[in-house]
């Protein structure tokens, strides 16, 4: 990978960029792959547990991007209670393009346990078996904009989904 580097192996401590110092849970094994195109540069991390015959069992994932290049991409900085409305169709409209979606929850502003003010935006999609849990984190900092997603199966919302979401709240700009 060349858009994370491990800061700690011990506490699954990585850097994304060298600008975003991220801790995943030990609970679960990663492995990370390298976001590069035009508009977006980061890294997914995939979470993984042992199966009762020591199989891997994906889970769901989590990234961190820079997104700064993409003018579709909102400035949260400027987004206030009265544009939220557009500004969430415009980024459903374009999930619903990609992906099959079952429905979406409300989005809110909010500040992250990091101190970084964020919009959420959550959907379910549709998958084999259960939906999935997505949910997005659009921040800003240091005039760049960001996105976090993470997406998990609804019942694993209380270990795997606790886990990437509080990977993302706690998340250290430099």
């Amino acid at each position: 990978m060349k858009n994370a580097s491990v800061v700690n192996a011990e506490t699954s401590t990585f850097a994304v960029l060298n600008k975003v110092i991220l801790h995943l849970s030990e609970n679960f094994f990663w492995q990370g792959e390298d976001i590069n195109n035009a508009l977006h540069s980061g890294a997914i991390f995939k979470g993984h547990e042992r199966g009762p015959e020591g199989e891997a069992k994906y889970l769901g994932y989590i990234l961190f991007s820079d997104v700064t290049l993409d003018v579709d991409e909102p400035d949260v900085e400027n987004l206030t209670l009265d544009s939220l409305d557009h500004v969430e169709q415009k980024m459903r409209d374009d999930l619903a393009a990609e992906f099959a979606v079952d429905s979406f929850l409300p989005p809110k502003l909010d500040t992250l346990d990091n101190g970084v003010d964020a919009l959420i935006s959550s959907c379910f999609l549709k998958s084999e078996g259960s939906p999935l849990l997505m949910k997005s984190f659009r921040m800003k900092h240091n005039d760049e904009k960001w996105i976090a997603v993470c997406s998990f199966a609804p019942d694993r919302s209380d270990d795997f989904g606790k886990a990437v979401e509080g990977s993302i709240s706690t998340a250290i700009f430099k």
